[in-house]
């Protein structure tokens, strides 16, 4: 490079700027000159658009605090009981709604599937289900496979005003799921697989009225993997406006090519559902019929629920000579 060649270095920084004189600033100075950026993207007050945390506004909300402000902040749903991050994320070797598709898929998909059936309120051969840290399903009173209620914010989810909506919608679209322990999810997070064929006012029209309780429609012949609502009646799109530009520069999916605009799974209006805030509450016992003790954890095979014979053989111990 020759020495009469500038070169200009922007460096995002906070208002008023909190990195003057770092150190990492200083490295960069034999390279060009160095220039703290201090601007922001623009806030609600400067479109005229209210303060609010309603789902809508928080779409275009932006609003910088020090890490000491925002840490003395509480999520405004917390007071209503709301208090897990879930997570609805692609299972690695299954591929949408693949794993419900078929039985013999369904069946061997988590914890829960029986060919024969033999808890009728399950809604097919297997059915969805959600991890939960032991320690948080045990302070909620869950036991391990016991149905479990899962709401999303209100406002909007499983649709708009759902809160005070008692109509036929919501009892068909309230998630109800089994739940299971999983000893790996972090505290006050959880997850479901997005998998799943949802809950319709068919499924549970067949559910409720079919004498094997299958979860399917008896017009269409669709069937669900949940007895009501689904991983959806949680979640919600996010169509941020910065999204949707045609001018916003962007490499394309594969290679080094620098663009701009729209590209598959890089730039676009990105509406798949990513996680959701909610509350979780007991809704049935896990065993057969609704009786007592989902029958793997009554047995001691499940964790927190481990018999001697159970430890002897996670301790290396198989019965072998």
């Amino acid at each position: 490079m020759a020495t009469t060649d500038r070169v200009v270095i922007v460096v995002p920084g906070d208002h008023p700027p909190q990195i003057q004189g770092s150190a990492h600033l200083d490295r960069l100075k034999p390279y060009g000159e160095v220039v703290l950026y201090t601007d922001r993207p623009k806030s609600l007050a400067d479109y005229g658009i209210p303060e609010s945390l309603d789902g809508e506004t928080r779409q275009v909300r932006n609003v910088v605090k020090p890490w000491t402000a925002v840490q003395a902040t509480q999520h405004p749903l917390a007071a209503s009981g709301y208090q897990f991050i879930m997570y609805t994320p692609k299972y690695r070797h299954a591929c949408h709604s693949m794993a419900s598709s078929m039985d013999t898929q369904m069946v061997y998909f988590g914890p829960f599937g029986d060919f024969y059936r033999r808890d009728k309120r399950t809604p097919y051969v297997g059915e969805g289900y959600v991890d939960m840290n032991p320690d948080d399903a045990k302070s909620l009173g869950i036991e391990d496979g016991d149905y479990i209620w899962v709401d999303g914010d209100p406002q909007d989810r499983p649709y708009r005003k759902m809160g005070n909506d008692t109509a036929e919608d919501a009892r068909v679209m309230r998630w109800k799921v089994r739940a299971r322990y999983y000893p790996a999810m972090p505290r006050w997070t959880c997850r479901a697989w997005f998998h799943m064929y949802g809950a319709t006012h068919g499924s549970v029209e067949g559910h409720e009225t079919r004498e094997d309780g299958l979860a399917k429609s008896p017009r269409t012949g669709y069937q669900a993997a949940y007895r009501y609502g689904s991983h959806q009646s949680i979640t919600r799109a996010w169509l941020k406006p910065t999204l949707m530009t045609d001018s916003l520069v962007r490499k394309d999916s594969e290679g080094q090519r620098i663009g701009t605009g729209f590209a598959l799974d890089v730039h676009g209006a990105t509406g798949a559902p990513k996680e959701s805030f909610v509350k979780i509450t007991w809704a049935e016992d896990g065993g057969i019929g609704g009786v007592r003790l989902w029958r793997p954890a009554a047995r001691g095979f499940r964790p927190t629920y481990e018999s001697d014979a159970m430890r002897r053989y996670l301790d290396g111990d198989y019965g072998g000579g």
